[in-house]
């Protein structure tokens, strides 16, 4: 058929489906060399604070998506900031701080450092490895990520994405009808950029009622977290803040596809930051 429309031979039509799929097509990959790709460009990052990287098993996991879920003024804000600075200082490493919420304090930063006994030369460099990136809707983050796309395409090393807080854009807009086809957008986005370029995105998010007490997820407690049923699938790891008295806060994993359900750890939030 295809060689009366076009006057061609049928070996010149072979010729041109196989340039069509070798172009268009998705690559087939042997098992063993993907695997040792994997070994090659997987890595684990510490986060510098001892009991949040022996809760999971050594630090983060490149090509995952982390979630530091609880209620107000748990300590989310605080281990954000705490490894931010952590792997600035002392991997030297850029980090991406997608701030949602406006009240990025670049202050609190130089305080951490300050306690830290580090010099103000030193504290310079190191916060400005901290690249921050202030926006206002879902649109915006997802432009953002697209960005931060093109620089690690580019050569730029930076194993660490951090976005505080989803609920601050995703439950700000008046419109709901829509929020979801975003959502997918952003998911396949902060997938890609993670898997595909190697990097962690860690991500903030509250604890909210839930309607339904037999499908909870947060132990005992009849609260789930935000962001809708969508996106309770999507983080690898997810892990509850409670902050108690005298400055401590517990972790514990409540969904992860490395490590063990329900292990827990206590932190303590310092002038020096999370320790």
């Amino acid at each position: 058929m295809l060689t009366n429309i076009t006057n061609l031979t049928y070996k010149e039509v072979l010729d041109i489906r196989k340039h069509i799929l070798n172009t268009y097509s998705a690559k087939i990959h042997n098992g063993l060399n993907y695997y040792n790709h994997l070994l090659q460009t997987t890595s684990l990052t510490s986060t510098s604070i001892k009991n949040l990287d022996n809760l999971l098993g050594g630090g983060l996991l490149s090509g995952n998506i982390y979630e530091f879920c609880g209620f107000s003024s748990s300590g989310k804000t605080q281990i954000c900031f705490t490894i931010a600075v952590n792997i600035s200082q002392y991997f030297e490493k850029c980090i991406y701080y997608i701030d949602t919420k406006h009240d990025f304090s670049a202050r609190k930063l130089q305080n951490i450092l300050e306690e830290r006994k580090i010099s103000e030369e030193i504290s310079g460099h190191i916060l400005n490895r901290i690249k921050v990136k202030h926006i206002s809707d879902q649109y915006e983050l997802i432009s953002a990520l697209y960005d931060i796309k093109t620089e690690l395409s580019e050569g730029l090393n930076c194993p660490l994405i951090i976005i505080d807080s989803l609920p601050a854009i995703f439950y700000r807009t008046g419109n709901y009808s829509n929020t979801k086809t975003v959502m997918n957008h952003f998911v396949n986005i902060a997938r890609y950029v993670s898997t595909e370029l190697n990097t962690v995105i860690i991500v903030t998010n509250v604890i909210v009622q839930e309607d339904n007490i037999s499908a909870n997820v947060c132990g005992s407690m009849s609260y789930k977290p935000g962001m809708g049923t969508y996106w309770l699938t999507v983080p690898n790891t997810r892990i509850l803040l409670t902050k108690h008295n005298h400055g401590t806060c517990s972790l514990k994993v409540i969904k992860s596809t490395t490590t063990q359900i329900d292990k827990q750890c206590n932190v303590s939030i310092t002038k020096c930051g999370v320790e």
